[in-house]
């Protein structure tokens, strides 16, 4: 019988083949493709070795990046359905085009990485770390995110670009209260945001800086716990969040939570992103209890030991 990595692997294959590039992000139930999710989708090939089908996906990306190197944050048929750009959302397809340029020896992604990175210091840098990027009508946020910042120093040292690299690490070691992280700031760009403290921002400054943060990883394991797995923020801890759930398997290298996260592995091998329908981010979002893409694509990660913020 196939592993489920082995099921989750093919599924998501599938998913690319049919869409011949990157799928929808909710396959059974939206058209919409999220750029972050593309992203994911490529570092989840690269990691059981598919380069064909990540350059599939990249070749797409190529195409809907913009002269002055930003993506938008969804896609639907080629076209922007969310005008805008999140810091944290480019800063992600930067990291899997400039991997998909490692593994494929093709130069143009290595470029359009460098393009997405340029993006984000010419227009996002501060004194300290990166905004959040700008909404449908090109206007700033003023706010600036630890999960953003993180993706960014992810971005900046796989380009060697250390200097830019270094703001992002200073912003995110200013969240640290101690023992986890803060979302980040408020509209002032200065003053923390204590609430809600959701777990990407624990998870992801420990994957790209290093274990320095492993007591943000004790948090999340100990605050978020739900039902052997891990919630998405202190907000509301009444159902698994299986995407960061898988995060976090890779992030401690721990088995028992990759196994929760098998443990609700739909028929066709995809990932549901939460346990439960209507989890509440404390973001005002709630998640689905559907098929994901992102969460599919972290399993894999976790299950392979891919960490695609490392160096």
């Amino acid at each position: 019988m196939p592993q489920p990595k082995d099921r989750a692997t093919a599924r998501l294959a599938a998913l690319i083949d049919a869409a011949d590039g990157p799928p929808p992000s909710f396959p059974t139930v939206a058209t919409t493709t999220f750029s972050y999710d593309a992203a994911l989708d490529i570092l989840a090939m690269l990691a059981v070795g598919d380069v064909e089908r990540a350059l599939r996906v990249g070749a797409v990306l190529l195409d809907l990046q913009e002269p002055d190197g930003r993506f938008r944050n969804a896609y639907r048929s080629g076209r922007a359905l969310d005008a805008g750009t999140a810091t944290g959302n480019q800063a992600w397809v930067g990291i899997a085009l400039m991997r998909l340029g490692e593994a494929s020896g093709a130069s143009r992604y290595r470029f359009a990485a460098e393009s997405a990175g340029e993006w984000i210091a010419e227009s996002q840098l501060s004194r300290l770390g990166y905004a959040g990027g700008i909404d449908a009508a090109g206007n700033s946020f003023g706010w600036k995110a630890t999960e953003h910042n993180a993706d960014a120093f992810g971005l900046f040292v796989g380009l060697g670009w250390n200097q830019l690299a270094d703001s992002a690490e200073a912003f995110v070691a200013s969240m640290f209260t101690g023992d986890h992280f803060v979302t980040g700031t408020t509209d002032d760009g200065a003053t923390p945001n204590p609430r809600p403290i959701p777990l990407d921002a624990q998870t992801w400054p420990a994957l790209a800086v290093g274990r320095r943060y492993s007591r943000a990883l004790e948090w999340a394991q100990t605050e978020l716990r739900v039902d052997g797995g891990v919630s998405y923020s202190d907000a509301d801890t009444s159902a698994v969040w299986l995407e960061g759930t898988a995060q976090l398997a890779l992030a401690c290298d721990d088995a028992a939570l990759l196994d929760r996260v098998w443990a609700s592995q739909l028929p066709d091998g995809g990932v549901p992103a939460a346990s439960r329908a209507g989890l509440a981010t404390g973001f005002g979002e709630t998640l689905p209890d559907v098929e994901h893409t992102a969460a599919t694509a972290w399993a894999i990660l976790a299950a392979t030991g891919t960490n695609p913020l490392a160096r």
